[in-house]
């Protein structure tokens, strides 16, 4: 239960800070994510080596959601950033994230 509150509040943490970088400190949204994943880069490539045993089975069994995740990812969150530029958070948050089309958009 805490795991899953902790999660919801990072989250929540995360759409906050990006609302506030688009709006009040006009960061284009598309810089904006490439800073944020070459941050990733950065901090998590270095580990890919130490846990190389268990990223060969998934590439194995997941190979397809592995190469279309990262893909698709990027521009949808540039898209939303997009989105808060001219809407609410309060509006645009609970349709950035799945399941979206359960009708709360």
């Amino acid at each position: 239960m805490l795991r899953g509150v902790l999660t919801g509040a990072a989250v929540a943490a995360c759409t906050l800070w990006d609302d506030h970088a688009v709006t009040a400190l006009a960061v284009p949204p598309l810089p904006h994510v490439a800073g944020g994943l070459l941050v990733q880069l950065v901090l998590l490539t270095p580990r890919v080596p130490a846990r190389r045993a268990a990223v060969v089975p998934v590439l194995r069994t997941d190979a397809r959601a592995v190469v279309v995740v990262p893909v698709l990812s990027p521009p949808a969150h540039v898209l939303v950033l997009e989105a808060m530029r001219t809407a609410p958070v309060s509006l645009v948050a609970p349709c950035a994230s799945p399941p979206w089309w359960s009708g709360r958009c």
